[in-house]
């Protein structure tokens, strides 16, 4: 999955961007009679990715609406479906890996880092709800249909600043070509693995026919003072309620769990002009943070070529063993 989610094969900015419907539209789900292995919804998933995508068009639009219509602006990003949090429960929510650019009409990027959050939770909100509403009108009766919008209308005013959107942008320092690589290779790890590890199943009672487990509340990373977490928790159950917490997240056959939008996705593949996905001065820079002294530079605050007789040492490629000049400082 590491190796998809990196497809794009750009070191532009990116900032990593979680959304999320509330509690009571994850339990609203399709359950087969026996309920002991519920599905994952694909069609509640295919609405969960429409929304993300509507709603940072409905962003980029908001930004500048007649540059958006005129240039024909897009975003690039690509989103990932997580169905689960650490107590393995459903909880259906997207990843997005969001390039800080738009493209315009004339294939060209151009930067884009401002995100206007309050915006897009209610955006978020507004589109999850059209897209949720108009998949009930098309395939279920007209009761479960005013069902679905009475909830929707009911949570529409509960979160009336939207639904759960978070996206920290990295800090200045933060944006080198190592730190946006580090933050797909982190991205991409959380995608790829299980519901649960291992290392968190601490026993197997074959008599019985039970296994107990633990997670880390989400709750206690905020929490400083130790007295105030609830601290680790460990359940032991059934085994075969536990085989039903790991398979209700296994995905359909043939089901996309990542999906890449705007410039990142096929139609888009051939009509970036530069097709490296950033400036020329990001470029020069990048480069420069691939040379050695730089590097020391910027990690350690060490120059390492100033002589203590005064002068700045340099490479003589006469004298160097490799033959001709180097980029080396």
């Amino acid at each position: 999955m590491r190796e998809e989610i990196q497809r794009p094969k750009d070191n532009q900015g990116k900032r990593e961007v979680l959304t999320g419907p509330p509690q009571t539209i994850r339990l609203h789900r399709p359950v087969p009679a026996e309920g002991l292995f519920p599905p994952v919804s694909e069609a509640f998933a295919e609405r969960l990715f429409k929304s993300v995508d509507d709603a940072f068009n409905l962003l980029l639009k908001n930004h500048a609406p007649i540059a958006y219509k005129k240039e024909k602006r897009r975003l690039g990003h690509i989103d990932f479906l997580h169905t689960f949090g650490r107590d393995m429960k459903w909880h259906p929510h997207i990843h997005v890996l969001i390039a800080e650019r738009y493209l315009n009409n004339r294939s060209e990027l151009k930067k884009h880092d401002y995100f206007h959050f309050d915006f897009l939770r209610i955006a978020f909100r507004n589109s999850l709800f059209s897209n949720i509403y108009a998949y009930f009108k098309a395939h279920r009766p007209a009761k479960e249909q005013r069902e679905m919008y009475q909830l929707l209308k009911k949570l529409r005013n509960k979160y009336e600043l939207g639904y759960y959107v978070y996206g920290r942008k990295l800090s200045e320092n933060k944006s080198t070509t190592k730190d946006i690589t580090d933050l797909v290779n982190y991205i991409a790890r959380y995608a790829s693995h299980p519901p649960i590890s291992e290392r968190r199943i601490t026993k197997c009672n074959i008599e019985n026919l039970t296994i107990t487990w633990f997670f880390d509340p989400h709750e206690d990373d905020d929490i400083e003072d130790e007295k105030m977490k609830q601290g680790r928790q460990y359940i032991t159950e059934d085994v075969f309620k536990f085989m039903s917490r790991l398979v209700m997240h296994v995905a359909d056959k043939g089901f996309q769990q990542i999906r890449y939008y705007g410039f990142y996705s096929n139609k888009f593949k051939e009509k970036v002009t530069n097709g490296l996905l950033f400036s020329d001065k990001e470029l020069k820079r990048m480069a420069d943070d691939t040379i050695w002294v730089n590097g020391l530079r910027k990690s350690f605050g060490y120059d390492p070529l100033p002589c203590k007789c005064g002068s700045y040492m340099f490479l003589n490629p006469k004298l160097s063993c490799y033959g001709k000049r180097q980029d080396f400082g």
